[in-house]
């Protein structure tokens, strides 16, 4: 199952999405593609958290906490990639995993790293711990390189899309729950 668009929004498509299509539709401009990040068994194979700046919720300080978050990733071993969004005005840190974990681990996790950093993430993905019958799906993100899309280094310089992509290093559960445990702050609330 994967995403494409209806209007404004994004309705699922049951079939296979071929290279050929990702190529020829979305990464020719042709029409947005995205895919679900929750897999049947409410397991993920990636998570994101997005800092979003828009014009009806403006955040000045989107560019300083995706690096803030991308340096701490990247000191306790971990390898974000930085994704300016389709609008080019905000951004998504994606990681990536060995094996699908289960989505209420890597949400822990990011739940953490907000705790540690004190930065608030307006959404994490996936959004939800467990599918439903209200999102048998879940949530979708858009594939990236879209409009604006692009990956970017830590300089915000943009970086070509198949080094950007090579450079990435899975992650495996048990690292994702040992950094939960290690950046576990007391019980200090996150800032609203």
């Amino acid at each position: 199952v994967f995403a494409v668009p209806n209007g404004e929004r994004f309705k699922p498509e049951y079939s296979t999405l071929t290279p050929e299509r990702l190529r020829d539709q979305h990464l020719s401009g042709a029409g947005c593609l995205g895919y679900y990040v929750m897999r049947k068994d409410n397991t993920v194979w990636t998570s994101a958290v997005d800092f979003d700046n828009k014009p009806h919720d403006p955040d000045p300080a989107w560019r300083t906490k995706t690096i803030a978050v991308a340096d701490f990733l990247g000191e306790h071993g971990l390898s974000p990639l930085i994704e300016i969004s389709q609008s080019g005005e905000a951004a998504h840190v994606d990681l990536f995993f060995e094996q699908p974990v289960p989505a209420i681990v890597v949400r822990e996790f990011w739940k953490a790293v907000s705790q540690t950093l004190r930065i608030k993430f307006k959404e994490i993905y996936p959004r939800q711990d467990a599918l439903d019958e209200k999102t048998p799906l879940g949530n979708l993100l858009r594939f990236p390189l879209w409009n604006k899309s692009r990956f970017v280094d830590r300089e915000w310089r943009t970086l070509d899309p198949l080094e950007a992509l090579d450079g990435i290093h899975r992650i495996s559960p048990e690292r994702l729950q040992a950094v939960t445990q290690e950046t576990r702050p007391s019980t200090a609330p996150v800032p609203t």
